[in-house]
């Protein structure tokens, strides 16, 4: 076959639909994505005459799908309207955040799509109508304005759902910068749980005093009759990456997460695996009082649900479940004094001169260094910390504190949750891959393992977080048998 770079599958009938160019292929947030295929769906909308969809950086930390459109007969579709057409053929991530109107696409020369003059959301007033509701006072208009801003959305409703605009952890420190910058308002990034709309998200901001609390403890899912299951959160210290698993948990599962102290940029971060552990701990208990407790966590989280169950099993209460999200044990080293750091960068730079430089940059050390103490400084004379930079000195910490950690030996039973592109693995390969995660020799009960398809960050991402939520469904509902 002579390769064209054209996109295109055989159909049922024989037919051959062509669906786009191969050179479209795009990664966004570990998902290889081929924009024809968007494209080719949406180009089936009978509004629709022609369309181009392309991935924008308009954040250097964030990518984001927008659909460019041309209408048929001047029907105009609704965003809506369009994202349920597509929800209804492809996955969540392939859903564009916005959706443009246009009256032409740009083209070059060769009759081909211009793609780098297609204009971003928020330059044009043509963004596709949705059936929106609108701002009802100042601090309503204020906060579509940030939101359109951030989300590159234009007419947007105050009943629009954050996380159906394409919002996720990422965009959301943009978010809640920008409403801290305009507003002054410091709200934890948990409070889109409760409040996913701008409407909502107004009646937090107007109810001063009862702004949304920087308890440890966060209510994701509150609602339901099965027994609570704990999520501890990641190196960076918020909750915002369990939506999607909490949601595919179910209705009557409720799940809650538990957030870093000093995500406000006024606490004092624990430094420490135990006493995370131990405060985490005292949090769930004013919920639950008493086992047996259901816990997890991804990554970073799965080390701190670890020592929690340590310290609950001490305490004679009973641990229901310890499920790990592809969480590596830790290893314990010595930590090297400021001082002793900076002789070793100067000793390494004196004996390989300027090329030690390239091969470990400094840039990163020293602004470790500067945050942590620029975190203290703020501390010290009562301001609250940048929240562009709190994330970043929670994982300084947080790596710090996994590096201090020696833990014990777990009586009981842990499942893990790991990562693993090949559906099939013989049993031996199993046991070998969690022995090289570290956590065999300490786990005295049974190693219950179970494979998840994707990497480190998309199990908690559509489509893989389905697979995830089936199979820690199974686990919930045996270990509640067991615990009964």
């Amino acid at each position: 076959l002579y390769k064209t770079g054209d996109l295109a599958r055989y159909l049922s009938d024989g037919n051959i639909e062509f669906l786009g160019r191969t050179d479209y292929q795009v990664k966004i947030r570990g998902f290889r994505i081929e924009l024809g295929e968007i494209e080719a769906i949406l180009g089936q909308h009978p509004a629709v005459h022609q369309t181009v969809v392309i991935a924008r950086k308009d954040f250097p930390s964030d990518q984001r799908l927008v659909a460019y459109l041309v209408p048929r007969q001047q029907q105009i579709p609704t965003s809506d309207e369009l994202r349920r057409f597509l929800k209804q053929k492809l996955p969540d991530y392939m859903i564009p955040s916005s959706f443009v109107v246009l009256e032409f696409l740009p083209v070059i020369p060769n009759g081909k799509v211009d793609r780098l003059s297609l204009p971003a959301p928020n330059q044009t007033g043509q963004e596709a109508p949705a059936s929106k509701v609108a701002a009802q006072d100042e601090l309503e208009l204020r906060l579509t304005e940030i939101w359109e801003k951030v989300l590159g959305i234009q007419s947007l409703g105050v009943n629009d759902n954050y996380f159906d605009l394409g919002g996720d952890s990422l965009l959301a420190v943009h978010l809640f910068t920008e409403i801290e910058k305009t507003l002054g308002k410091n709200l934890p990034l948990s409070t889109l749980y409760q409040a996913p709309t701008v409407e909502q998200l107004a009646n937090v901001i107007r109810q001063s005093r009862k702004l949304a609390s920087w308890s440890s403890l966060v209510p994701i899912q509150p609602s339901g009759s099965k027994p609570p299951l704990f999520l501890i959160h990641a190196v960076f210290g918020d909750v915002l990456s369990y939506k999607y698993l909490a949601r595919h948990l179910g209705s009557e599962q409720p799940v809650y997460g538990l957030q870093a102290q000093g995500l406000d940029g006024k606490q004092v971060p624990y430094t420490r695996i135990e006493d995370m552990a131990s405060h985490y701990i005292k949090e769930i208990q004013t919920l639950q009082p008493n086992g047996p407790y259901f816990l997890g966590g991804h990554s970073f989280g799965g080390v701190v649900a670890f020592e929690m169950a340590q310290q609950l099993h001490k305490q004679g209460q009973k641990v229901g479940l310890l499920t790990l999200f592809h969480s590596s044990a830790p290893v314990y080293s010595k930590q090297v004094s400021f001082f002793k750091q900076v002789l070793i960068h100067l000793q390494n730079l004196f004996q390989k001169g300027l090329t030690y430089l390239r091969e470990k940059p400094l840039d990163k050390w020293f602004q470790d260094k500067f945050i942590k103490i620029s975190y203290k400084f703020h501390l010290v004379v009562g301001l609250s910390f940048p929240r562009i930079h709190r994330n970043l000195y929670l994982r300084e910490v947080n790596i710090q504190a996994l590096k201090k950690y020696v833990p014990s030996v777990y009586p009981g039973q842990v499942t893990f949750m790991q990562i693993d592109e090949r559906v099939e693995k013989t049993e031996s390969l199993n046991s070998k891959y969690v022995r090289q995660l570290g956590w065999d020799n300490l786990v005295a009960g049974e190693l219950d393992i179970h494979y998840i398809p994707g990497n480190h960050d998309s199990i908690l991402k559509e489509p893989n977080v389905q697979v995830l939520s089936t199979k820690l469904k199974v686990c919930l509902e045996k270990s509640r048998g067991n615990a009964s």
